[in-house]
């Protein structure tokens, strides 16, 4: 580490040219600043970033961090050692000749980084705390530990900004999608929050008064609880320090869309750098509602009239359109399902001799971002992660929707027909029914999740139907415009009904 004394004069001398007025900083040769660092040492074996198997804090590789490098100025830097260090190097990401900042006395660092961090000259931080964690095996999902360094030199040694509440599950048969966590007085436990910490000492936290009541953790595929007490899952919340001055609450919910609720009534202190554990329990025991399909796929439709209206995206054709064999869509969907119901016009669909049934695509952008995925022929955001072609019939008995799924294959937002081979094509994923001109079917997210397709709660999806590989109907569309003179348009944003929510009956 003795090269590293070589950067403290540049430091020192960069805070020298500051002054109380922001101003900008030159700062040559920030490739060259590197910053070491490490963790606090826990006072025990249960305090856990990633954690290893003796559950001591740990790196990840290509971590990132934001460093106030004695100034207002909020820099990324990358971790350069490997999964399961516990110290190391970290370099700056983003260069640049010039950036603006006032001085500040300390080197300040947060994990992880966020360009939204700031601090002000009087060093209070100000960061988000996540609402939303990953699930991690025995451990905390990555980003989920804030932790703060302030140092005077390069050496950086992070402190724990919250503390951890377990909860642990058993259920035969059982298999986990999200537990939303909520203290019974509505404490606040996420989003902006002011951290202070002194040198040498310890990080305090104060949530903004707009800060949420609620900590959610998501599993990306639903984990399997063991079957017995001794067999219990763990689950791994990161929480400020708050006192559960009345108790609190876990909701549960399983892969098939089924809630379940425990509420404690003591008083539980969450505790910086600290474990807490909820008692293991049976989920069976404390199930509060079972999930009912609020769509019958029966070809009958009359149970979409009965769907909250708001929840239901709706695409129509323009006039005067060449592929507008597509009439209308309605997708609708829930912790379990994806419905969709769609109409199109029969006298602009042929059936070839042998082959009564024609290609229904659905391009769906599985992770909500749009910078992923690609295809943007039909839709002009491009974002499409995988297409799933089943096949609609002419009166609606001849078969259900039962698609194969093709990944993009393509450079993100890319164009062509870049989808290879099937990825997924051996059935039982989606169901169908319908008759002539008129057709509802279904997608189970639980089935295509354990595929390989997670479908966010948040996504997209554009349809279409093609004979001969040209399309005869897509939906959206708009009409031709300057703007559009292809009508081509976005795909349609989607957002599933809250998994936690338990729907009112009509």
């Amino acid at each position: 580490m003795k090269h590293l004394a070589l950067y403290l004069g540049m430091a020192a001398a960069m805070v020298a040219s500051c002054s109380v007025q922001e101003k900008d900083l030159q700062t040559p040769n920030q490739d060259d600043v590197v910053f070491y660092a490490s963790f606090e040492q826990p006072g025990d074996a249960d305090t856990k970033v990633y954690a290893n198997e003796e559950l001591r804090l740990r790196w990840n590789a290509d971590d990132r961090v934001s460093i106030f490098n004695q100034n207002t100025y909020n820099q990324q830097y990358a971790f350069t050692g490997e999964t399961g260090d516990n110290a190391g190097e970290f370099k700056i990401v983003n260069t640049g000749g010039f950036v603006t900042g006032n001085a500040i006395a300390d080197v300040v660092s947060v994990y992880p980084y966020q360009a939204s961090t700031k601090i002000t000259e009087d060093e209070e931080i100000t960061v988000t705390l996540p609402a939303e964690q990953a699930y991690a095996k025995n451990t905390f999902g990555l980003g989920a530990n804030t932790m703060v360094s302030v140092s005077s030199d390069n050496l950086l040694q992070f402190k724990n900004v919250g503390g951890y509440l377990m909860v642990k599950l058993y259920g035969e048969g059982l298999s986990v999608k999200a537990i939303k966590l909520t203290g019974n007085n509505g404490e606040k436990l996420a989003g902006k929050a002011s951290v202070s910490m002194p040198l040498d000492d310890v990080p305090t936290v104060a949530m903004a008064d707009d800060a949420t009541t609620e900590i959610i953790l998501t599993c990306d595929q639903p984990v399997q609880l063991g079957s017995a007490e001794d067999q219990s899952t763990e689950f791994w919340f990161v929480v400020p320090p708050t006192a559960f001055t009345g108790g609190f609450t876990v909701r549960v919910v399983d892969s098939e869309g089924n809630i379940y609720e425990r509420s404690t009534s003591k008083s539980v202190s969450i505790e910086r750098n600290t474990l807490s554990k909820m008692e293991a329990f049976d989920l069976k025991s404390y199930l509060i509602y079972k999930y009912q399909a609020p769509i019958s796929i029966d070809g009958t439709f009359d149970d979409w009239a009965g769907l909250d209206a708001s929840k239901v995206v709706t695409a129509e054709t323009a006039p005067d359109l060449p592929f507008s064999a597509l009439t209308l869509v309605k997708v609708y969907a829930d912790v379990r399902s994806i419905f969709v119901y769609f109409e199109w016009d029969p006298e602009l669909i042929f059936y070839k001799s042998g082959v009564e049934h024609v290609p229904f695509l659905c391009f769906v952008n599985t992770d909500g971002d749009s910078s992923t995925g690609g295809y943007d022929f039909m839709f002009t955001d491009a974002c499409s992660d995988a297409l799933f072609e089943g096949f609609i019939y002419p009166d609606g008995v001849l078969g259900s929707y039962d698609p194969e799924i093709y990944s993009w294959t393509g450079e993100p937002n890319g164009a062509g027909w870049n989808w290879g081979d099937p990825s997924y094509s051996s059935g039982g994923i989606g169901q169908g029914a319908g008759v002539e001109g008129k057709y509802e079917f279904s997608l189970d997210r639980a089935k295509i999740a354990a595929v390989g397709f997670p479908i966010a709660d948040k996504f997209s999806i554009g349809f279409a139907i093609c004979q001969s590989w040209d399309p005869v109907g897509v939906l959206p569309n708009v009409a031709s415009t300057d703007e559009h003179p292809s009508c081509w348009t976005q795909s349609l944003p989607v957002t599933a009904l809250d998994q936690f929510v338990i729907p009112v009956s009509e």
